[in-house]
C-alpha cells in the first residue's frame, strides 16, 4: 500500500508538471499568434506603402518628363529669340 502511495504521489507531481507545462506553452502559443498577427498587419501595412511609393515614383518619373520636355522647348524658343535679332540688323 505504501509503495502505491508514493507512486501514486510520484504520478501526482508528473501530472501537476506537465500540466504547467502545457499551460506555459498555451500562453507561449498565443503570444506567439498575437506577435503573428501584428507581424501581418505590419506586412500588410508596408505593402500598401510600397504599391503607393511606387506609383508615385512613376507619377514623378512622368512629370520629369514633361518639365524635361517643357525644358527643352524653351531652350529652343530661348535660341529663336537670341538668333532672330541678329537676322535683323543692317
Amino acid at each position: 500500500m505504501e509503495d502505491f502511495a508514493r507512486a501514486k504521489a510520484e504520478v501526482d507531481i508528473e501530472l501537476k508538471m506537465n500540466t504547467d507545462r502545457v499551460t506555459g506553452l498555451q500562453d507561449e502559443v498565443e503570444r506567439l499568434r498575437r506577435q503573428v498577427h501584428t507581424l501581418q498587419q505590419d506586412s500588410a501595412d508596408k505593402d500598401i506603402k510600397m504599391v503607393q511609393m511606387t506609383k508615385q515614383v512613376s507619377q514623378d518619373k512622368e512629370d520629369i518628363l514633361g518639365l524635361n520636355i517643357a525644358l527643352e522647348s524653351k531652350q529652343q524658343e530661348l535660341e529663336l529669340v537670341s538668333f532672330v535679332p541678329c537676322l535683323c540688323l543692317p
